[in-house]
């Protein structure tokens, strides 16, 4: 799409006036798939809301970027690689629909019942809302970038409706045979038990904390003093991991952690550039899921791994010959 009728269709949709598409051909095609045309109807239905959109959105944020976006160079470029992209899905999703009718999975009466679908669905919405075909196509075209009105939007979603029903069917085919044996799920869950912690090791206490360590030493040594030493303490309970201590020696956290008793701490600990004295009220150990309890979840996991493999293998063996197969033609204005 040149950068002049771009600006210009964003332009008149943005500002409400009405855009009439008089004198441009929606039909004529920018690319044919062994002889199946993707119409300019269809490419504008990919790109213009988006486009709509993006001009809205960056006027509003930045009206520096959405200058640089549609009236520099740079921007021309950058429409211009993000339109050659959307052709390129357009193709590759194209291509996926032929495989299947070559395929023999769908035909021409599927399309044409799925595309009688929407419709329906489109006219009686019209009823249901009270609303003509004019009223439905301007707002198609002012408020949602659809160039061609209402027809242009039904000719998108009716491409959606297809492509999606023949891709879900067709991945269902391609890893049908894709599987996860309980040996598999018990190797994963041995190997990576540590996504599946369902409580960490914490040792729950009280601290009182100091800027430094003679006042530490001084309340540490009162404590031990004391007939009930928690009384002296001014904060809440709190839980710690060896995480939360990790910048203690390796002896201190063994000492709170694997030789856990209960009472007054016998030392001052120093937390990240705090002195502190701790109470130590109880340990949890902490534990990991079972394997019946992440079963089902390993399960989903495992197998979308392999199903992807599948569909990786499918688009290398099956898909990309036939794509190199295709007489794929694209307009000069894309293919560059």
């Amino acid at each position: 799409m040149k950068k002049s009728v771009l600006l210009l269709i964003i332009a008149l949709l943005t500002t409400g006036m009405i855009f009439s598409t008089e004198g441009l051909s929606l039909e004529t095609p920018v690319a044919t798939i062994n002889g199946d045309p993707i119409t300019t109807r269809e490419f504008y239905a990919e790109v213009m809301p988006v486009y709509v959109q993006i001009s809205q959105k960056t006027e509003e944020i930045d009206p520096l970027f959405s200058e640089l976006l549609t009236s520099t160079a740079e921007g021309e470029s950058l429409l211009k690689a993000y339109e050659k992209r959307v052709i390129d899905k357009m193709v590759r999703e194209k291509l996926i629909v032929q495989y299947a009718v070559h395929k023999g999975l769908f035909n021409k009466e599927d399309f044409d019942k799925w595309s009688k679908e929407i419709s329906d669905y489109i006219s009686n919405s019209l009823v249901e809302n009270d609303l003509t075909r004019e009223e439905a196509d301007s707002y198609y075209t002012l408020k949602k970038g659809y160039i061609g009105g209402l027809e242009t939007y039904e000719t998108y979603l009716t491409n959606s409706v297809i492509f999606n029903r023949v891709f879900e069917t067709l991945v269902s085919i391609v890893t049908e045979d894709a599987t996860v044996t309980d040996k598999e799920m018990q190797e994963y869950y041995n190997s990576n038990k540590s996504q599946f912690v369902k409580s960490e090791e914490n040792i729950v206490v009280t601290m009182e904390i100091f800027d430094t360590f003679s006042k530490a030493y001084s309340f540490l040594t009162r404590a031990q003093d004391s007939t009930n030493p928690l009384e002296l303490f001014t904060r809440e309970k709190s839980e710690l991991t060896r995480k939360d201590l990790s910048s203690l020696e390796d002896k201190t956290i063994r000492e709170l952690f694997n030789n856990f008793e209960e009472g007054l701490f016998d030392s001052v600990v120093n937390i990240n550039g705090i002195f502190t004295v701790l109470y130590l009220h109880e340990h949890n150990a902490g534990g990991y899921s079972s394997f019946e309890e992440v079963r089902d979840e390993i399960e989903k996991q495992l197998l979308e791994e392999k199903q992807q493999i599948y569909w990786e293998n499918w688009l290398e063996k099956e898909f990309v010959p036939f794509r190199e197969n295709a007489e794929i033609q694209v307009s000069d204005e894309f293919s560059n």
